[in-house]
């Protein structure tokens, strides 16, 4: 009776254990990697000295986000350079859900630099208690390589939740190259691996003309997340 309870024991394990690796195997769907994206949008307030007149001016979208669980918190992060847009002037700054749901966020936010490569440093994050309705938090992947699929999703002109696939064409340390066709607002948006994990996160950055790097009007520029310190 012991031997026979020992061994269902180890086969409902075993069948457990490739349950979850299947589950681990299986390639992200689009609506997945959406529901890991968000938007940034800032809401500049129009202030008319000497009269007493403020103004609320429309929401613009202005870049891409996504999120990490960092033990009972969670840290949004983007593109630093979208995150340090909204300095400029008065106003709301807010991290929004496919779903539409919107969470304000302090304009000031923590940032600190990529692992081994000081120069590369275009990611800023906010730590909070939750998220809101319909954002979920991502994992982050190992090092893509070259030829590997990738797909970025992002906000790319304002358009919400646009989702572009390709693969990884070069890899210059942290950063790399996809065929992924991207746009202005899909800046601090991820680049997912298939199976939906977070391999990079898409920047603006320019190359020194000396180091033959020159961008591709075809390709996008990614700033690797597995040496980011979280």
């Amino acid at each position: 009776m012991y031997k026979m309870f020992v061994s269902v024991l180890i086969c409902a394990t075993m069948l457990l254990s490739n349950a979850c690796y299947a589950m681990r195997g299986r390639p992200a769907k689009p609506e997945e990697l959406i529901s890991k994206t968000g938007y940034i949008r800032f809401a500049p307030k129009l202030e008319i000295q000497g009269i007493g007149i403020n103004l609320d001016l429309p929401p613009q979208v202005i870049g891409s986000a996504w999120a990490v669980k960092d033990g009972n918190d969670y840290k949004i992060i983007t593109a630093q350079h979208v995150g340090l847009a909204a300095l400029q002037m008065p106003g709301v700054l807010e991290i929004c859900s496919h779903e539409m749901e919107c969470q304000e966020l302090d304009i000031f936010a923590g940032a600190g630099p990529v692992a081994g490569a000081t120069l590369y440093q275009d990611w800023i994050y906010w730590e909070v208690d939750e998220l809101p309705q319909g954002l979920r938090p991502s994992r982050i992947g190992g090092r893509p390589k070259v030829g590997e699929p990738v797909c970025a999703v992002g906000s790319p002109l304002g358009r919400v939740n646009e989702l572009t696939c390709g693969a990884i064409t070069n890899h210059f340390e942290p950063m790399l190259y996809m065929d992924a066709r991207v746009l202005p607002g899909n800046s601090g948006g991820p680049v997912f691996d298939k199976y939906g994990r977070v391999v990079g996160m898409v920047i603006a950055m320019d190359f020194p003309i000396e180091s033959g790097m020159g961008p591709v009007s075809t390709s996008a520029l990614v700033l690797e997340v597995d040496g980011i310190w979280l």
